[in-house]
């Protein structure tokens, strides 16, 4: 799934299966792998030493 479609397809979840509550998101730790993946990407990523 494009990361493009992730906002949606989460919410449409928690619309479907539990009443439009927030139950259903992504793991933070997974949203920080892919910032830190997409920083180191373009440049911006903090060099570790």
């Amino acid at each position: 799934m494009p990361l493009s479609d992730l906002p949606e397809a989460v919410q449409r979840h928690n619309d479907q299966q539990h009443d439009g509550d927030d139950i259903a998101q992504v793991d933070p730790e997974i949203v920080q792998h892919v910032t830190d993946l997409a920083a180191k990407d373009i440049g911006v990523a903090e060099d570790e030493a």
